[in-house]
């Protein structure tokens, strides 16, 4: 793939991380994007490499170096700061290293207005940073009669921000500054949109759990993980990811990512669905059904093959009923009344021809004169974790899987 371009994020959770554009159109935000970021108001934006150079098309607002700027149909310039609502970055060729630059403050385009209107109409400007970062200024006359009350207001808009895990403290100069992992970025601003009302001057510094998961589930999108989703841990700044991961160089970039990013202080990798066909496995021995069957996922479904007669398809679909009813969020589980040898023959390296020991010491012998015992790895990548006269149980990358021996 031929690369012309390349951009580098100068915001948010993948700040710093840079990106080969390839030719034609390339997807921040919204549905399906190739980079998932949260745009202000929920927008998406394209960029589209072009022989002349990359275009952006975007309902949301834009900002070149600081300046609101109405996008034509001209190139975004190379090597300067673009700011997409709320997403900074640097556009440059892709053979280049880029340079370091700071994100600058968005300008008021109406800069020439008098200081004296903008003293009695006050001023509002926001400037957007890494997630749940912010700070808001006021100039505002006010008469005496506002500030009755401030004091018993504020002692209560205190304790309701506490109650949210948000570290309050007072500046000097009368500064609110706002810090601390918030539980729920829809009551941080509830409590922001209050001090607002009450015209209090604040700057915020919070990092709330629900945009802690959204950070983290961009970066698992972002390195091919879309299938996993990350979900909030029981403490503030920890995640749980949910899904199949290998630890590949993928899960590594990935892992370099998620151990720099802001405001995450742990997190683990769990595979509910391993964990489910391992239940079932179990269910399936304990209903004295497992030396006839084999169990194995295949994508988003549980395959369950071998031959059964009325009374044990009777038996298997009790079981499957009680399974579907203890793990409703598990794959799908389907019976194949089929033969199970031909999937044996791409795992085993030879036909498998006696079993031989008990418990820690059972074994199998092949056709070719390989023993194998639990722990022992086939060519395919398979390890046997438990071995008795019913069958073989292989794990591979996390993922579980059942064989009767058929002897």
């Amino acid at each position: 793939m031929k690369y012309r371009y390349q951009i580098k994020i100068l915001s948010g959770p993948l700040s710093g991380r840079r990106l080969r554009l390839p030719e034609g159109e390339f997807t921040i935000g919204g549905a399906d994007p190739d980079l998932d970021a949260m745009l202000e108001g929920g927008g998406s934006a394209v960029l589209d490499c072009t022989e002349q150079g990359v275009l952006l098309r975007t309902e949301v607002p834009v900002w070149i170096e600081g300046v609101p700027t109405r996008m034509e149909q001209a190139p975004l310039p190379l090597e300067k700061v673009v700011d997409i609502g709320g997403l900074a970055l640097l556009v440059g060729d892709a053979e280049r290293a880029l340079p370091e630059r700071k994100v600058p403050p968005r300008r008021d385009g109406r800069r020439g207005m008098a200081a004296t209107v903008l003293a009695y109409a006050g001023l509002v400007l926001l400037m957007s940073g890494s997630a749940g970062a912010a700070i808001w200024a006021y100039g505002m006359l006010q008469p005496d009669s506002a500030v009755v009350d401030r004091d018993e207001w504020l002692a209560e808009w205190r304790k309701r921000a506490r109650q949210q895990g948000i570290d309050v403290a007072t500046q000097q100069d009368g500064l609110t500054v706002l810090g601390g992992s918030c539980l729920d970025s829809s009551a941080r601003n509830a409590l922001v949109d209050k001090l607002r009302e009450h015209g209090k001057p604040y700057r915020d510094n919070t990092l709330c759990q629900d945009e802690l998961v959204r950070n983290v589930q961009a970066v698992l999108n972002l390195h091919g993980f879309g299938e996993a989703r990350a979900r909030p841990g029981q403490a503030g700044g920890t995640v749980v990811i949910q899904g199949t991961i290998h630890a590949d160089a993928r899960w590594r970039r990935a892992v370099s990512m998620l151990s720099s990013m802001q405001g995450l202080q742990r997190w683990s990798v769990e595979d509910p669905v391993g964990a489910s066909v391992k239940t079932l496995i179990g269910m399936l021995r304990d209903a004295g059904l497992i030396g006839r069957l084999s169990v194995a996922r295949e994508k988003d479904l549980i395959l369950i093959t071998g031959v059964l007669d009325e009374g044990g398809q009777r038996s298997l679909s009790a079981v499957t009923h009680a399974f579907a009813g203890s793990y409703p969020e598990a794959p799908k589980v389907i019976f194949q009344n089929i033969p199970t040898r031909s999937i044996q023959t791409g795992i085993f390296p030879a036909p498998v021809v006696s079993f031989g020991g008990s418990g820690e010491l059972a074994f199998l012998d092949l056709a070719n004169g390989t023993r194998l015992k639990t722990g022992s790895r086939l060519p395919a990548g398979h390890v046997i974790v438990h071995l008795d006269r019913n069958g073989i149980d292989l794990e591979r990358e996390g993922e579980l899987m059942h064989l009767p021996l058929e002897l």
